[in-house]
Protein backbone atom coordinates (compact mmCIF):
# COMPACT_ATOMS: atom_id res chain seq x y z
CA UNK A 1 0.00 0.00 0.00
CA UNK A 2 1.42 3.31 -1.02
CA UNK A 3 2.16 6.03 1.81
CA UNK A 4 -1.36 8.23 1.16
CA UNK A 5 -2.99 5.06 2.28
CA UNK A 6 -1.29 4.12 4.76
CA UNK A 7 -1.58 7.96 6.22
CA UNK A 8 -5.70 7.31 5.46
CA UNK A 9 -5.71 4.32 7.50
CA UNK A 10 -3.70 5.69 10.56
CA UNK A 11 -6.22 9.36 10.64
CA UNK A 12 -9.16 6.98 10.27
CA UNK A 13 -7.50 5.02 13.78
CA UNK A 14 -6.70 8.24 15.36
CA UNK A 15 -10.32 9.36 14.84
CA UNK A 16 -11.83 6.47 16.23
CA UNK A 17 -9.83 6.56 19.37
CA UNK A 18 -10.64 10.53 19.67
CA UNK A 19 -14.23 9.01 19.21
CA UNK A 20 -14.24 6.84 21.91
CA UNK A 21 -12.43 9.15 23.95
CA UNK A 22 -15.98 10.59 25.07
CA UNK A 23 -17.59 7.00 26.27
CA UNK A 24 -17.26 8.17 30.06
CA UNK A 25 -15.31 4.83 31.19
CA UNK A 26 -12.85 5.94 28.92
CA UNK A 27 -12.22 9.04 29.35
CA UNK A 28 -10.54 9.43 32.12
CA UNK A 29 -8.21 6.70 30.59
CA UNK A 30 -7.98 8.89 27.39
CA UNK A 31 -6.73 11.67 29.52
CA UNK A 32 -3.68 9.88 31.21
CA UNK A 33 -0.36 11.29 30.33
CA UNK A 34 0.63 7.99 28.82
CA UNK A 35 -2.10 7.66 26.45
CA UNK A 36 -1.81 11.31 25.54
CA UNK A 37 1.62 10.60 24.21
CA UNK A 38 0.68 7.54 22.44
CA UNK A 39 -1.92 9.22 20.59
CA UNK A 40 0.42 11.89 19.43
CA UNK A 41 2.47 9.51 18.45
CA UNK A 42 0.13 7.86 16.19
CA UNK A 43 -0.97 11.19 15.06
CA UNK A 44 2.91 11.96 14.07
CA UNK A 45 4.47 9.06 13.14
CA UNK A 46 1.47 7.56 11.85
CA UNK A 47 -0.52 10.69 9.88
CA UNK A 48 2.03 13.50 9.62
CA UNK A 49 5.09 11.44 8.74
CA UNK A 50 3.83 9.13 6.01
CA UNK A 51 2.07 12.16 4.41
CA UNK A 52 5.44 14.40 4.42
CA UNK A 53 7.31 10.84 3.00
CA UNK A 54 4.77 11.03 0.40
CA UNK A 55 4.62 14.38 -0.72
CA UNK A 56 8.86 13.78 -0.96
CA UNK A 57 8.64 10.84 -3.09
CA UNK A 58 6.04 12.79 -5.15
CA UNK A 59 7.82 15.46 -6.14
CA UNK A 60 11.33 13.50 -6.66
CA UNK A 61 13.20 14.80 -3.04
CA UNK A 62 13.15 10.55 -2.51
CA UNK A 63 13.30 7.75 -4.85
CA UNK A 64 11.15 4.59 -3.63
CA UNK A 65 13.90 2.17 -4.20
CA UNK A 66 14.84 -0.57 -1.87
CA UNK A 67 17.13 1.53 0.14
CA UNK A 68 13.68 3.58 0.98
CA UNK A 69 11.36 0.48 1.83
CA UNK A 70 14.18 -0.92 3.98
CA UNK A 71 14.63 2.75 5.71
CA UNK A 72 10.10 3.02 5.60
CA UNK A 73 10.49 -0.71 7.90
CA UNK A 74 13.03 0.43 10.57
CA UNK A 75 10.89 3.50 10.86
CA UNK A 76 7.56 1.85 11.37
CA UNK A 77 8.84 -1.13 13.36
CA UNK A 78 10.39 1.85 15.89
CA UNK A 79 6.70 3.20 15.58
CA UNK A 80 4.73 0.46 16.32
CA UNK A 81 7.02 -0.35 19.12
CA UNK A 82 6.99 3.23 20.53
CA UNK A 83 2.60 3.70 20.30
CA UNK A 84 2.39 -0.16 21.53
CA UNK A 85 5.09 0.13 24.38
CA UNK A 86 2.95 3.53 25.58
CA UNK A 87 -0.46 2.09 24.84
CA UNK A 88 0.20 -0.55 27.13
CA UNK A 89 2.16 1.10 29.54
CA UNK A 90 -1.30 3.32 29.96
CA UNK A 91 -3.95 0.80 29.78
CA UNK A 92 -1.95 -1.99 31.75
CA UNK A 93 -3.32 -0.85 35.36
CA UNK A 94 -6.85 -0.20 34.09
CA UNK A 95 -6.98 -4.19 33.00
CA UNK A 96 -4.72 -5.68 35.85
CA UNK A 97 -2.04 -6.39 33.60
CA UNK A 98 1.53 -6.51 34.89
CA UNK A 99 3.98 -3.21 33.84
CA UNK A 100 6.14 -2.98 30.91
CA UNK A 101 9.63 -4.60 32.95
CA UNK A 102 12.01 -2.71 30.08
CA UNK A 103 9.66 0.23 29.11
CA UNK A 104 12.66 2.58 29.18
CA UNK A 105 15.01 -0.12 26.80
CA UNK A 106 11.76 -0.27 25.16
CA UNK A 107 11.45 3.30 24.12
CA UNK A 108 14.88 3.42 23.69
CA UNK A 109 15.35 0.52 21.07
CA UNK A 110 12.40 2.03 19.07
CA UNK A 111 13.73 5.31 18.96
CA UNK A 112 17.02 3.75 17.64
CA UNK A 113 15.30 2.31 14.75
CA UNK A 114 13.07 5.44 13.90
CA UNK A 115 16.36 7.36 13.88
CA UNK A 116 18.03 4.92 11.64
CA UNK A 117 15.52 4.15 9.44
CA UNK A 118 15.30 7.92 8.78
CA UNK A 119 18.94 8.10 8.21
CA UNK A 120 18.55 4.90 5.48
CA UNK A 121 15.05 7.06 4.02
CA UNK A 122 17.56 10.61 3.80
CA UNK A 123 19.85 8.04 1.76
CA UNK A 124 17.26 8.19 -1.10
CA UNK A 125 16.91 11.59 -1.13
CA UNK A 126 17.58 13.32 -4.53
CA UNK A 127 15.93 11.37 -6.98
CA UNK A 128 14.74 12.40 -10.52
CA UNK A 129 11.19 14.11 -10.10
CA UNK A 130 8.24 12.26 -10.70
CA UNK A 131 4.40 12.98 -12.27
CA UNK A 132 2.49 14.37 -9.77
CA UNK A 133 0.26 12.56 -7.34
CA UNK A 134 2.44 9.08 -8.03
CA UNK A 135 3.02 8.66 -4.27
CA UNK A 136 -0.44 8.94 -3.51
CA UNK A 137 -2.21 6.14 -6.00
CA UNK A 138 0.48 3.55 -5.19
Amino acid sequence: AGLGVVAVAFFLFKSVLQAAAVIPGLAELAMGHLMVIAFMHVVFLGVVTPVMLASAVDRGWMSPGPAFGIGLTLFAAGAAVKIGALAYTAVAPWIGAPTWPAFAHTQLGAAVALFVGTLVMMGSMGGQPRAAGDAFRH
